[in-house]
């Protein structure tokens, strides 16, 4: 399962348009972070102890996004999702019928 976390204040701008996004991928759910102050700040530096221990594992990854610039991250992470729906088991899957009658 992917979670695609929005921020509350990007919320208006970008849920609805993330959630049609990824209808077709059962594996993606969308999300709002609704977390205040100190729990917001408590899972932030949970967040970055994790991000230390990963990066220390980064060769074992087979896509990194750096999330520098916000929209970037995005568009890196739309491309990574459209990268693996196009990807050949996917596809035959999705359009086995399609395929099998071209023959």
């Amino acid at each position: 399962m992917i979670y695609c976390v929005i921020p509350r204040e990007l919320e208006a701008d970008l849920y609805d348009k993330m959630v049609d996004y990824y209808k077709d991928n059962p594996n993606v759910t969308v999300i709002v972070d609704r977390r205040e102050g100190k729990d917001r700040r408590r899972e932030s530096e949970q967040r970055l102890a994790n991000a230390r221990e990963e990066i220390g594992h980064v060769e074992e990854f087979d896509y990194v996004i750096i999330n520098q610039t916000f929209d970037v991250a995005v568009v890196d992470l739309v491309s990574i999702v459209r990268a693996q729906r196009l990807k050949l088991i996917t596809q035959l899957d999705r359009y086995s019928d399609l395929i099998n009658g071209m023959k």
